[in-house]
């Protein structure tokens, strides 16, 4: 970030690559709308301003991620994409602990997930803070809360769709 000549550069030489990232990033973000939908779905029964406010967040992760991918493509604009992938990663955090916290609340999944989940998203959104404040401590945290971020994102992800989660008894 920082030397747009330079990255119009790099860019032009690889604009196929460039190209075939901002469709799998639309793709991906367009995941995420469909996603937070569900689970807003899936929650909303249980405590409809935790799980709308959860899914409000992510989806403005995903708007913000568009944004991204037209930022990209305007390549003159691409510096600006860094501070709205700061932003976004306050969205995902943010919105990610709610969900997690509503999946603790109500022991819908196995409680050490939701504590997983719960830690990794909130030092991701503490990194996200340092960084959008540019503190020097902010790349080093953002590599630890990614570490644990991406690895609980494998493991929920594998566990969801190998158990679900717990139906809530009506009573």
């Amino acid at each position: 970030m920082g030397d747009s000549a330079a990255l119009v550069v790099k860019m032009s030489q690889h604009e196929m690559l460039v190209r075939i990232n901002s469709v799998y990033e639309a793709v991906m973000f367009s995941a995420v709308i469909i996603l937070s939908v569900l689970l807003f779905e899936n929650t909303k029964s249980i405590n409809s301003v935790l799980a709308r406010s959860a899914m409000l967040l992510r989806t403005g992760e995903a708007l913000l991620g568009y944004t991204g991918v037209v930022l990209t493509l305007a390549i003159l604009l691409y510096d600006i994409k860094d501070t709205v992938y700061k932003i976004l990663m306050v969205c995902i955090s943010t919105g990610t602990i709610l969900y997690f916290y509503h999946f603790y609340e109500e022991r819908l999944i196995p409680a050490i997930l939701s504590v997983w989940g719960i830690l990794g998203f909130s030092l991701m959104l503490l990194a996200s803070f340092f960084q959008i404040l540019n503190l020097g401590a902010g790349a080093v945290l953002n590599t630890v809360a990614a570490a644990l971020a991406i690895s609980f994102e494998l493991v929920i992800g594998i566990f969801l769709i190998v158990r679900g989660v717990k139906k809530r008894e009506v009573t």
